[in-house]
């Protein structure tokens, strides 16, 4: 089992490069997307049964900015950011030894995992848009 953050990558990258690629398209986001359930999740959370965009992209802004493991705001920054790996605008970063150890591992036959506190999508965006291409196989 690996981690992302300060294991297979730079902490600084997910901080530096993937939080605020996310956080300068909340807005965007939102008005792409209507009527996905992350509207009612973020206003649930945040006991503002009556938010609008604006505010539920204020309350997106915020946990971004201190780190908070909320459900909604990951499953928008993984969609932001698997749309992103997608356009070719993000490419995943790994320490050098890390994509050959995963092969090998995967080689000799280990099951690997990932925990991560990012979406599923996040993670499935990572590793298949690396740096040596898709390692999600």
């Amino acid at each position: 089992m690996v981690d992302i953050e300060g294991t297979t990558s730079a902490t600084a990258f997910v901080y530096d490069r993937l939080y605020p690629y996310a956080r300068s398209r909340f807005r965007e986001w939102l008005r792409a997307h209507p009527d996905g359930p992350e509207r009612d999740q973020v206003r649930s959370r945040a006991g503002e049964p009556d938010a609008d965009d604006s505010r539920i992209a204020w309350w997106l802004e915020h946990w971004s900015d201190q780190d908070e493991k909320a459900t909604p705001l990951k499953a928008i920054q993984g969609a932001i950011w698997d749309a992103g790996f997608g356009r070719g605008e993000l490419t995943s970063h790994f320490y050098p030894d890390v994509i050959g150890a995963l092969r090998r591992w995967h080689a000799q036959g280990m099951s690997l995992w990932v925990f991560s506190s990012g979406s599923v999508q996040a993670q499935q965006a990572w590793f298949g848009h690396t740096p040596e291409g898709d390692l999600r196989p």
